[in-house]
């Protein structure tokens, strides 16, 4: 099973919804014999745009940094978990999300992702986009979607 993880986001409600992806990655695998990966994707943005305005040892630098703050997050997060997360295995993967995950899981033979969706709208959706739905149409296994606290669906039914 893969937990995906965004343990840079600056937003709190991103941060909390890290916690309640490997919370319910740990209570999923509590019912089997599962394994659980944490997982995090990074990248450096504006990297290829730096690299051709830039010497090559200030991009270096740059995508180096990225990485360094990609890998404490995820060393930050999976800390605060102490014990629990046990003999979770622990990969950060340079990369978009819904680029590496599905090739990850497919090189893996992972059978589960447990991820979160935030489900951003108006300009932030269309201009930010929303990864989890760009991602769940590359993944080739089942998913697990966990929403924020306070989440409220926008659907309604008809009475």
């Amino acid at each position: 099973m893969l937990a995906a993880v965004h343990a840079t986001a600056d937003d709190a409600e991103e941060q909390a919804l890290n916690r309640k992806i490997l919370d319910a990655a740990l209570l999923l695998a509590g019912f089997g014999s599962g394994t659980v990966t944490v997982f995090q994707a990074w990248s450096a943005f504006g990297e290829d745009l730096l690299r051709s305005h830039s010497k090559p040892e200030e991009v270096a630098a740059y995508v180096k940094a990225a990485s360094d703050t990609a890998r404490t997050a995820l060393d930050d997060l999976v800390k605060s978990f102490g014990n629990r997360l046990g003999s979770a295995r622990v990969e950060l993967k340079k990369g978009e999300p819904e680029d590496i995950i599905p090739r990850f899981v497919v090189s893996e033979g992972i059978d589960l992702v447990v991820m979160g969706t935030v489900a951003r709208t108006g300009i932030a959706g269309f201009i930010i986009g929303n990864t989890a739905e760009r991602l769940l149409q590359r993944l080739v296994c089942s998913v697990f979607a966990v929403k924020p606290d306070g989440f409220r669906t926008p659907v309604r039914l008809d009475e």
